[in-house]
């Protein structure tokens, strides 16, 4: 259903947008001037396309049908995925400074943030099994610990679900995402207002701040409710970093310190 206000319409289904739209023309969307646009590029790539005068109409979505075919001609397609192929190739191996330089990085990483922001409060991102814990399991695996006897990947335990847990010891291990749990390495904040500083020197009278992101306050705020609750219930939740997890020496220290708390022999971190 439609609801209509001063800030426009919002709809609680595609279907119900879909409906909206239908019999509308592209000008009632995107005023004459993008219409025609708009209108243009869809007749020099689809000039096969049977469903070009129902979609100028606004009968159709713009790109009905683009992926069985009748959208883009065959050399269109072939040449879109040379291109993809190609920006693929480009960017193996490369750190974004190194592919867009110093400042394009920090647009590009914005950007990409930006984009896995949207599709989180959407409800569409995995928060289980991320790389990071890919990387520790892995690592654990390769250390000899065997999994389900030494230690439980995504525990449940009452109402939550830890990252690891080390039932015969009664530890629980949580891999906290750099920017989702606001590592203060990178994205220092005051505890008590959840301020981030963003220039000056930490602790001077000249910085500037601005409030963390309001995911990043709604996980620290659960991080210390499970630190709580496990340590309730006679167990100890300690929790390393995604930066620490991705660097290699790191991780070496990171194994070693749970050896130790299982009584194994460990390996020196020296690199």
């Amino acid at each position: 259903m439609k609801n209509n206000n001063k800030k426009g319409c919002t709809f609680c289904s595609k279907k119900c947008a879909d409906d909206y739209k239908r019999g509308k023309s592209l000008k009632d969307f995107f005023g004459e001037e993008k219409a025609k646009n708009v209108t243009e590029t869809a007749r020099r790539r689809a000039k096969t396309n049977p469903n070009l005068k129902k979609f100028e109409k606004g009968i159709v979505p713009w790109n009905k049908g683009w992926n069985t075919g009748s959208y883009f001609s065959e050399k269109a397609t072939e040449n879109i995925q040379k291109g993809q192929l190609k920006v693929a190739a480009w960017r193996t191996g490369k750190t974004p400074e190194e592919a867009y330089g110093v400042e394009g990085a920090k647009i590009w990483r914005q950007k990409q943030r930006e984009k896995m922001i949207r599709t989180y409060e959407e409800g569409k991102i995995k928060q289980a099994n991320t790389k990071p814990e890919r990387i520790l399991k892995d690592a654990l695996t390769k250390a000899g610990l065997k999994e389900g006897d030494d230690f439980v990947h995504q525990f449940r335990f009452g109402n939550y679900v830890y990252d690891f847990a080390f039932p015969k010891h009664k530890e629980l291990l949580e891999v906290h995402g750099d920017w989702w749990h606001a590592n203060p390495a990178k994205y220092p904040y005051d505890p008590k207002t959840k301020m981030a500083w963003i220039s000056g020197v930490l602790g001077a009278s000249d910085f500037k701040e601005k409030p963390l992101h309001q995911i990043q306050i709604k996980n620290i705020e659960k991080d210390e409710k499970k630190r709580l609750f496990a340590l309730n219930n006679g167990w100890r939740c300690s929790f390393v970093w995604e930066q620490d997890v991705c660097n290699e020496h790191n991780l070496k220290c990171i194994i070693n310190g749970i050896k130790r708390i299982l009584n194994t022999p460990v390996t020196s971190c020296q690199s």
